[in-house]
């Protein structure tokens, strides 16, 4: 038991640490993923497909059933009336007796004016309407589609750019912390030589200009790593950055340049078909054709008319004497455009201009995309052809050190000679690392076009 205890406390501190900072070590398809899920430009994506569907309801909405209400309150300083005139009160008069017209007059009434209102009074009514027909909100129905599949393509566009975007840094930050350890590799083996020419120096065996030689090739080494690692943080912070990371999170990339290389499909890359309907760019213009061609349509209904029904229902608090409204009332109304003055037609002329001209852009698109999948693929070979060339280079500039590390230790090469062979060699590295940068942008720009992400 007291075992148990002692493990939950070690363990559960480490438990939560993981829990607050999360994932710290990422391949490349690990980075991008969590770029997915966390970049702020994916993110904001979503939040836009969520708006449109927010949008999309809202346009439903308005050809459903509307109820509204109202409550109004209403004070007349004067209120109109009526009088309808006097009588005589024949009842008030003796019948057996003879009527003079003294008896008519003192028996006529004047008559009491009646009010055909109230002073204030509350009046609440709700009133509930139904669109019967509008070709507007048909057209705009129609246009849900096309709102649902842009955003579609954008939330698409979006990971797919940070997917490329994550592709370059990370591989660009191995190179980086590659060709860090190599320096380094380098900086070491340099002091061990001018530690032996030192000593050796000393013996009296060698001059001091060569031991001058490598003090100074150790000074620039070690100026170049310092300045690499500064570089190496940059690069990192940004990496975070366009990931979503908080970027004081620790974090280590464990995938090598040459690692990535390895999943590189070169034939199949050369040999797949570009599906230019798959591509976003060339989809994004298939849906402003659709837009472009509703516009059309909108504009065309607003020249058709609208039939909307309609209940109202009411109430007055205070009732006039005289009231010959009725509290329910049902009926319909018709709205028939007549004459705009040109207005329509040439709301409509526009739109038709609009729409050649998204034609025209397609086509123009079209034959880009088909020259860019050209120039993408020629770049991917040239690159590949680089890097190969590259690493044999690189191979040859080892050899060459080596053998001149032995001459220079059997005495039959200089310490110039050394150094010259040393730089080739660490130029040959620097070298091929920017051929696999220079390869896998060229990749990373062909995926991009045949929408491989």
């Amino acid at each position: 038991m007291r075992r148990l205890l002692v493990c939950l406390i070690v363990l559960l501190p480490l438990k939560f640490f993981a829990q607050e900072f999360g994932q710290t070590s990422f391949t490349l398809e690990q980075a991008k993923n969590y770029a997915v899920e966390n970049s702020v430009n994916v993110k904001n994506a979503k939040v836009n497909s969520e708006i449109t569907e927010k949008t999309i309801w809202e346009t439903i909405s308005v050809g459903l059933p509307q109820a509204n209400g109202t409550v109004n309150y209403q004070n007349i300083f004067t209120v109109p009336e009526m009088n309808f005139g006097g009588y005589v009160d024949w009842g008030a008069m003796d019948p057996m007796s003879y009527i003079t017209p003294m008896d008519v007059f003192a028996n006529y009434v004047e008559g009491m004016p009646i009010q055909l209102g109230v002073k204030q009074n509350v009046t609440w009514d709700v009133t509930v309407s139904q669109i019967i027909f509008n070709g507007e909100y048909l057209v705009g129905l129609q246009a849900i589609k096309t709102m649902r599949k842009t955003s579609d393509v954008l939330i698409e566009k979006a990971q797919m750019d940070v997917k490329a975007l994550i592709t370059e840094t990370y591989v660009l930050v191995k190179i980086f912390e590659q060709n860090r350890e190599v320096l380094n590799e380098s900086l070491q083996n340099t002091k061990k030589l001018l530690e032996e020419m030192i000593t050796t120096n000393e013996a009296g065996l060698i001059d001091k200009t060569s031991v001058d030689q490598f003090q100074l090739t150790v000074h620039n080494l070690t100026n170049v790593v310092v300045s690499m690692d500064k570089q190496i943080e940059s690069m990192k912070l940004l990496l975070k950055y366009q990931m979503g990371m908080d970027i004081n999170q620790e974090i280590s990339l464990v995938e090598s340049a040459e690692q990535i290389l390895e999943g590189l499909n070169y034939e199949g890359l050369l040999l797949q078909e570009f599906n230019i309907g798959q591509n976003l760019d060339y989809r994004m213009l298939n849906i402003q054709e659709e837009n472009a061609s509703l516009i059309i349509k909108q504009n065309k209904s607003r020249t058709l008319p609208s039939l909307t029904a309609f209940y109202r229902h009411q109430e007055q608090m205070k009732t006039p004497d005289f009231n010959f409204s009725n509290p329910n009332v049902v009926g319909v109304t018709l709205s028939v455009p007549i004459l705009s003055s040109g207005a329509r037609w040439s709301r409509i002329e526009k739109a038709k201009l609009e729409y050649v001209k998204i034609q025209n852009t397609k086509i123009d698109v079209e034959s880009a995309l088909n020259m860019q999948v050209v120039q993408n693929r020629n770049n991917f070979i040239v690159a590949y052809e680089k890097y190969e060339l590259e690493k044999k280079s690189l191979e040859l500039a080892k050899k060459i050190y080596d053998n001149t590390l032995i001459m220079f230790r059997n005495g039959t090469a200089s310490s110039l000679e050394l150094t010259q062979a040393q730089n080739q060699m660490l130029t040959s590295q620097s070298n091929s690392y920017t051929a696999i940068l220079e390869l896998l942008q060229a990749k990373n720009n062909l995926d991009k076009v045949l929408n491989n992400y």
